[in-house]
């Protein structure tokens, strides 16, 4: 698998992934780097490849600003990828014991897919999961509540405190969504490129994003000092 992505390659990612969920922008940018199977992982084993593939294309933190709730202080963090890895290896909930014999499996972006847009996702996901509608309705709760802890287990969960006023609150971070609005920085840093040097040299977006970055960076210095 490729474990980094050159300018071209952020390029056409930001394109295909316009008008997507993030879960599918999060299987489109792993199949492109070469992730097997990428659909059926479990959703923490994604966001572990997504946290790896971050740290080899952009840098080793995750540099998160958020508002406080109460005074609306600004926050600024840089959380370490290395200490969010660990993070998504938590211990998942067991199966409570209204479940005892059920064969049962974690959630996966191919479940996510197929459920989105089903006019009741929380059953329709059940159902995946169970292969079965044929169940007590005592175990189809207990279900239901073991799908949420499980997901919930697969999610970043920040326990923030403001420095201003002392507040405490605690916020989720969505790997998806986070490694998408770094892309999309890089995209358009990409694109304001290719415009600059196209308006200095007359190059076509091809002829630039087939230069080396060392090289594209000189030629960028250039023509923006003239």
């Amino acid at each position: 698998m490729k474990s980094q992505m050159d300018a071209k390659a952020v390029l056409d990612l930001w394109e295909a992934g316009q008008r997507r969920y993030p879960y599918q922008r999060a299987m489109l940018v792993l199949e492109r780097c070469g992730w097997p199977e990428v659909a059926d992982m479990p959703l923490a084993e994604r966001d572990r490849a997504l946290l790896a593939l971050y740290r080899e294309t952009f840098r080793s933190s995750l540099g998160l600003v958020t508002d406080c709730p109460d005074c609306d202080a600004q926050l600024e963090l840089q959380l370490p990828a290395a200490d969010l890895d660990q993070m998504l290896h938590l211990p998942t909930p067991e199966a409570p014991k209204a479940l005892e014999g059920v064969a049962l499996r974690d959630v996966t972006s191919r479940d996510l897919d197929a459920v989105t847009n089903a006019t009741d996702p929380a059953a329709a996901l059940q159902g995946r999961l169970l292969g079965s509608d044929n169940l007590p309705e005592a175990a189809k709760e207990a279900l239901a509540a073991w799908i949420d802890a499980r997901v919930n287990a697969a999610e970043i969960s920040l326990g923030l405190t403001c420095a201003e006023c002392g507040a405490h609150w605690s916020e989720a971070l969505d790997i998806p969504s986070f490694f998408w609005f770094e892309l999309e920085i890089a995209a358009r840093r990409v694109m304001r490129d290719v415009a600059d040097l196209a308006l200095a040299f007359s190059w076509s977006e091809e002829a630039v994003l087939s230069m080396g970055p060392e090289r594209r960076q000189t030629y960028l210095e250039l023509a923006r000092a003239s």
